[in-house]
């Protein structure tokens, strides 16, 4: 419905992007302006739907080459949905952290254990996780590595949250991070996780100084975690590959 008169939108008034710019941002019954928030998350949703399209394409190309009566050709079209789900999921609960401040159960255990059966689905059938960005085989392997991913991720945060309360009497992480630390810990497997979540401290870290710099912020103040960690993760998602070789390369 319109946020101003209430009214019931149709479908002609719901397609993304190209209704907002149709109707010149501006509700079709009371013609009052439609915040552009609504134009931009359809936007980004629209460029990481394409992008991840792309992404699971050249990971599944070999698939692809199969013959229509091979298991493994539609197994591509399962993970797509997976991946897609997963996205959905992901870019609801970074705009809902940002508005509310809160991560619902619903979404980020519901993610959880959808991935989760997911992976089951890919052991039983023997196929690729494609949607993790190193790929592991459908094995026991694979379903133990995607486990341990989540319930350690989700034990590292549930440590900072306790932690800083005993430390500095006072809530670091909520528990909503530590649930979406699970989704994310399925939804990249090992070491995507590790990446996800060093690259959504950095960006956490960098944020927060430059909001104390510009005054908007004061050391104490709290901010959504959320975003970071699903920014983190997608960026994860593309990346794990390049930077775990970059890091191979330097250490090892």
């Amino acid at each position: 419905m319109c946020p101003h008169c209430k009214h019931q939108l149709s479908f002609l008034d719901l397609f993304p992007i190209l209704s907002y710019l149709w109707l010149r941002g501006r509700c079709r019954y009371c013609q009052k302006k439609i915040s552009a928030q609504y134009f931009g998350i359809e936007l980004v949703t629209a460029m990481l739907f394409a992008a991840f399209s792309y992404l699971l394409w050249q990971r599944s190309w070999d698939h692809l080459l199969l013959a229509p009566d091979n298991p493994s050709f539609y197994w591509v079209g399962i993970a797509a949905v997976v991946t897609g789900t997963s996205l959905v999921l992901l870019i609801s609960l970074c705009i809902y952290d940002l508005r509310w401040g809160i991560l619902p159960n619903q979404w980020t255990l519901g993610g959880s254990l959808f991935l989760f059966l997911a992976t089951i689905l890919a052991v039983i059938s023997d196929q690729p996780l494609l949607w993790q960005p190193m790929n592991p085989a459908g094995t026991d392997q694979a379903l133990l590595s995607t486990l341990l991913s989540g319930v350690i991720a989700a034990l590292f945060f549930l440590a900072v949250a306790y932690g800083s309360e005993i430390l500095l009497r006072k809530p670091g992480m909520g528990m909503g991070d530590v649930k979406l630390a699970l989704f994310l810990g399925f939804f990249l497997g090992f070491p995507g996780i590790i990446v996800g979540l060093y690259l959504a401290f950095i960006f956490g870290a960098v944020l927060s100084l430059l909001l104390i710099a510009g005054k908007r912020k004061k050391i104490g103040n709290s901010i959504p975690f959320g975003p970071f960690m699903v920014g983190g993760a997608l960026l994860a998602a593309w990346l794990t590959p390049e930077i775990m070789h970059w890091y191979n390369h330097l250490w090892l």
